[in-house]
């Protein structure tokens, strides 16, 4: 039987501009990927919602 943690692999996630200096750098130093994800704030997005 597979040990759990083996099989799951973490992730970081960025979201807009919050990447600080040096933590995508630190993050690919211990082998864990990330994804940056840019918060778009439209008039039409707001919209949408209401």
């Amino acid at each position: 039987m597979a040990d759990t943690h083996d099989a799951e692999q973490k992730q970081f996630l960025f979201l807009g501009d919050s990447e600080a200096g040096g933590a995508a750098s630190q993050l690919a130093v211990a082998d864990i990927p990330y994804i940056k994800k840019r918060l778009e704030s439209r008039v039409s997005n707001w919209e949408a919602i209401i």
